[in-house]
Protein backbone atom coordinates (compact mmCIF):
# COMPACT_ATOMS: atom_id res chain seq x y z
CA UNK A 1 0.00 0.00 0.00
CA UNK A 2 1.33 3.44 -0.61
CA UNK A 3 0.66 6.35 0.97
CA UNK A 4 0.53 9.95 -0.70
CA UNK A 5 -1.28 13.17 0.14
CA UNK A 6 -1.88 16.14 -2.58
CA UNK A 7 0.42 19.35 -1.55
CA UNK A 8 -2.76 21.13 -1.87
CA UNK A 9 -3.57 19.75 1.60
CA UNK A 10 -0.56 20.08 3.26
CA UNK A 11 -0.82 20.84 6.84
CA UNK A 12 -4.61 19.56 6.89
CA UNK A 13 -3.33 16.40 8.15
CA UNK A 14 -4.78 13.95 5.91
CA UNK A 15 -1.52 12.00 6.39
CA UNK A 16 -1.72 11.50 9.82
CA UNK A 17 -5.12 10.34 9.46
CA UNK A 18 -4.44 7.96 7.02
CA UNK A 19 -1.53 6.83 9.25
CA UNK A 20 -3.99 6.10 12.39
CA UNK A 21 -6.59 4.62 10.46
CA UNK A 22 -3.71 2.44 9.03
CA UNK A 23 -2.97 1.54 12.84
CA UNK A 24 -6.28 0.99 13.77
CA UNK A 25 -7.02 -1.54 10.84
CA UNK A 26 -3.99 -3.66 11.32
CA UNK A 27 -4.85 -4.13 15.18
CA UNK A 28 -8.90 -4.62 13.74
CA UNK A 29 -6.88 -7.64 11.74
CA UNK A 30 -4.63 -8.81 14.47
CA UNK A 31 -1.69 -7.73 13.89
CA UNK A 32 0.15 -5.30 16.16
CA UNK A 33 2.87 -3.76 13.98
CA UNK A 34 2.72 -1.53 11.13
CA UNK A 35 5.84 -0.78 8.98
CA UNK A 36 6.22 2.77 7.21
CA UNK A 37 8.49 2.55 4.46
CA UNK A 38 10.47 5.85 2.66
CA UNK A 39 13.11 7.31 0.99
CA UNK A 40 16.19 7.25 3.48
CA UNK A 41 17.68 10.72 2.25
CA UNK A 42 14.35 12.17 3.13
CA UNK A 43 14.42 13.70 6.35
CA UNK A 44 11.60 15.86 6.35
CA UNK A 45 9.52 12.54 6.32
CA UNK A 46 11.78 10.14 8.29
CA UNK A 47 11.36 13.79 11.42
CA UNK A 48 7.46 13.38 10.31
CA UNK A 49 7.48 9.85 11.33
CA UNK A 50 9.23 10.12 14.50
CA UNK A 51 7.09 12.78 15.45
CA UNK A 52 3.56 10.74 14.84
CA UNK A 53 5.50 8.15 17.37
CA UNK A 54 7.55 5.91 15.26
CA UNK A 55 11.46 4.88 15.36
CA UNK A 56 13.95 4.61 13.19
CA UNK A 57 15.14 0.77 12.96
CA UNK A 58 17.64 0.76 10.30
CA UNK A 59 18.07 2.09 6.48
CA UNK A 60 18.34 -0.34 3.43
CA UNK A 61 19.99 0.71 0.16
CA UNK A 62 17.94 -1.28 -2.68
CA UNK A 63 21.18 -0.30 -5.00
CA UNK A 64 23.59 -1.97 -2.71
Amino acid sequence: MELCVSRKRKGEGVGRELIRYAESYVRAIGNSRLRLDCMADNPRLNSYYVNLGYVLQGRFDAGS
